[in-house]
This record gives structure tokens, sequence and C-alpha cells, in this order.
């Protein structure tokens, strides 16, 4: 979180995008599909204008990301999703990277977390 109000404040671009990429394999985890396509596509959008190119685990992380999305979600409403967050402005992808996903969801945290996409375990803890 901290990370990406600093990278913000100082304008630096690619962390920013690394740590919205974050936040997208978080909220797809955790079953917030719509939300992490979001802040993929914001994401994109950054590493595009940057042109960095992702290699290693991070490739591999990210298109795993993308894989579960397309997955779950279908490809039109992925691609929907994805296209949104690259429209939008800065500011709220931040906004919409520090939302909870609990209240984000409307569940009040209650439903299953996953380890990773489709995999449910339990809740420990309140």
């Amino acid at each position: 979180r901290r990370s990406l109000e600093v990278s913000q404040e100082l304008g630096y671009r690619e962390m920013f995008a690394y740590c919205l990429e974050g936040f997208a394999e978080i909220a797809t985890a955790e079953g917030d599909l719509e939300r992490a396509a979001r802040l993929l596509g914001a994401s994109d959008l950054l590493f595009d204008e940057l042109g960095a190119v992702k290699m290693g685990d991070e490739k591999k992380t990210y298109e795993q990301t993308v894989e579960a999305l397309r997955e779950r979600l279908g490809e039109g409403a992925f691609e929907s999703a994805r296209a949104a967050g690259r429209a939008l402005p800065l500011e709220e992808a931040t906004r919409l990277a520090l939302v909870s996903t609990a209240s984000s969801r409307g569940d009040g945290g209650n439903s299953p977390k996953t380890d990773a996409p489709g995999r449910a375990r339990e809740r420990s803890g309140p």
C-alpha cells in the first residue's frame, strides 16, 4: 500500500505499475475479478507507455493472472474490464487498488479467501 502511494507521490511510474499489477494479483486470488482486470489494465497502460518488458518470473506470474481472469470472467468481460482500467486516471487507479476487496465485493469479508486462482482456503482469524 505504502509503495503504491510513495511511487505515485514521487512520479516513479514503473514502480507504480508494478504495485497496480500486484494489487491485481491479490484481487484475482481473492475472487474480486472485475476489479483485478481493471487494475491489470491500468498497469498494462503504464508498462506500455514506459516500454517496459516483463521477463522471467514476472512474465510468468503476469500470464498466469491474465489466464485466470480470462477463464473466470470470460474473454469479453475480461477485455471490457481491462479496457476500462486502461482508461482510468492514475488517481482513480490508486483508489481502486486501495479499496478493500471485502468492501468492493460487498460481503463484509465473509467469502473464502484463495491461495491461487480457483483454489479456496479456510479463513484464519477475523
